[in-house]
This record gives C-alpha cells, structure tokens and sequence, in this order.
C-alpha cells in the first residue's frame, strides 16, 4: 500500500483496525492490481468475485480471506522472497505501538538504491554472462525463481572463478578459504 498507492503514512496506520483482506478487496483499483498479479502467477485470467468476495479462475476461487496468506506466503517462494519471521510476543500496548511503529518507519524507509539488485538487473546480468545460454531472446522463458536461483549459483561460481588463480598462486592467508560454488543456495 505505502510503495504501489503512496499511502501517507497516516492514512496506512488507521487501515491497522481493518483486517487485511478487507483492505485487499475493499477498492477497485486493489483488486485490479491484485487480479493482474494473481494471472501473472496463475498463467490465466484471474477475476474477483464480489458476491463471495474471491479471487477465481474460470469460476473456481484462487484466493479468498481463508486462504490468502497462503497463496501469499506460495507466491513469495516463487519468487525467491524470504518469509518475515512472526512477529515477537509483546508485554504491553506501549512495546507492541513502538514496534509497530519501528515497522512503519522501515517500510517506509525501504532500501536504499545500490542494497539490492532489481529484477531488470538480474536479467541484464544473466543475459551479458557468456557460456550460460541465456540471452534477451530466451530469457522471458525463465520463471522468476529460476531468475533469482540461477543468478546465485553464477554468482557462487564467478566468485570461486575470481579467487581461483589467487588460490593457486598461494596469495590466500591461511583462514582463507577457496569459495566452494558447488553448494547448496539460499533460495
């Protein structure tokens, strides 16, 4: 809501009575985004239902306020997104406004350009790789967790191949280590 709509923090903070779902069907041009996304992943058109308040594809629901977050939660592991851990377990109203509050503060914050790399990036790198067969006329066909899967593992494996001739020449100190590419990743 903060980064797609630029919600003043203000107008995010009184949406904490309603419940999520709610806030996620509750406009029109929500559930618009929502839909477009949802065919993104569903590889179909994906349609609200307002008479039962879902998500559906070809008349069969897709999301609805029972299983949203777990379509959520699904979607983000295709994408290679890691989960946010639960929330702590707080002592009183005061801990639990600071930490609210504390979560606001970052979201609207967000990273600074330069801490991650956006998609756009991540395709421009894989395509300029040589040797690893993807280039701007097949890299469409990849899903965005093979993206992010197959970038780490170039990634591991430029590293290893920059500290290669380092290692055998004897330059590394005796804690150093050669990196190991062929590990498992973190997706």
């Amino acid at each position: 809501m903060l980064r797609l709509f630029q919600l003043p923090g203000e107008d995010y903070a009184r949406l904490d009575d309603v419940a999520d779902y709610e806030v996620l069907t509750g406009h029109p041009a929500i559930r618009g985004h929502l839909c477009t996304a949802l065919s993104f992943f569903a590889r179909e058109a994906v349609d609200f239902d307002p008479v039962k308040r879902s998500f559906t594809v070809r008349d069969r629901p897709l999301a609805t306020a029972d299983n949203y977050s777990k379509v959520a939660a699904l979607i983000a592991t295709l994408c290679g997104v890691e989960q946010p851990s639960a929330a702590p377990k707080l002592k009183n109203a005061r801990a639990r406004e600071l930490f609210d509050k504390l979560a606001r503060l970052r979201e609207t914050r967000g990273k600074t350009a330069g801490d991650t790399l956006e998609l756009k990036d991540l395709l421009s790198i894989l395509c300029a790789m040589n040797g690893n067969g993807i280039d701007v006329f097949n890299v469409a066909e990849l899903t965005i967790y093979q993206v992010y899967e197959h970038f780490e593992r170039l990634k591991l494996k430029e590293s290893h191949n920059r500290v290669l001739p380092v290692w055998a020449n004897g330059h590394l100190r005796e804690h150093d280590k050669l990196p190991e590419w062929i590990s498992r990743t973190k997706l």
